[in-house]
């Protein structure tokens, strides 16, 4: 695989993740109802952004590196998947919500949806970060 290719998409990834933040805590403002929901999500999803900033990281490093992030192709495409799954049903517009707007919407997700949600990222962070951890040695 270029690796121009898996470094703009571990970028890709490490953006998108923050605009999941993002709208999690105008959820968590602007929605009663979800709270420990959305505060489990948010931590998912905080600790999956600071695994893709390390790959990210790898991209302004030497060649020895290349071989970690090829290895790391896959599962940040699945990761990205999913995210973008995320994000939609969060907004489906794409654009930033204002407080009132929040306010006049329900959090979108089940709890079996978020429990699922969660346990898929954990999945693609645990995967990300073994293969970091085992370039490294």
């Amino acid at each position: 695989m270029d690796p121009f290719s898996t470094t703009a998409s571990a970028f890709a990834v490490v953006q998108l993740s923050e605009r999941i933040l993002k709208l999690c805590r105008e959820y968590a403002t602007g929605v009663n109802d979800a709270t420990s929901d959305i505060g489990r999500l948010y931590s998912e999803v905080t600790a999956l952004h600071e695994v893709l900033k390390r790959v990210h990281d790898l991209e302004g490093q030497d060649a020895t590196n290349q071989s970690a992030l090829d290895t790391l192709a896959i599962p940040i495409a699945e990761c990205t998947s999913q995210l973008v799954d995320i994000q939609t049903r969060l907004d489906p517009t794409h654009q930033t919500m204002n407080q009132q707007r929040m306010r006049a919407l329900k959090w979108p997700f089940k709890r079996k949806d978020v429990n699922d949600f969660i346990a898929r990222l954990e999945r693609h962070k645990t995967t990300i970060n073994m293969a970091l951890n085992a370039d490294q040695r």
